[in-house]
């Protein structure tokens, strides 16, 4: 079995949702499975321990009258954070 499915099957069943679409990561944030490896709000991917894991969302918001698309963000595997490449 593929590392993703062994992963999708530990993570978390959330009450009165589809557990084959979706569930949610080690921490409680929501994940879908067919945004696997999808840096996106739902999107998840595997931990160096195997968990599914909710890619988190950074960036600088629109300021006052600012249109959206001046929003700056990016996604992240929060496992990642101070790693050394």
């Amino acid at each position: 079995m593929a590392p993703e499915e062994i992963a999708w099957k530990n993570a978390r069943v959330i009450a009165d949702r589809d557990p084959e679409h979706d569930r949610q990561d080690k921490d409680g944030v929501p994940i879908c499975r067919q945004l696997f490896n999808h840096p996106q709000v739902c999107g998840w991917a595997v931990n160096e321990h195997g968990d599914a894991e909710a890619f988190g969302m950074s960036g600088l918001p629109a300021m006052g009258d600012q249109p959206l698309s001046s929003v700056d963000t990016s996604y992240y595997l929060p496992s990642e954070i101070g790693k050394v490449v």
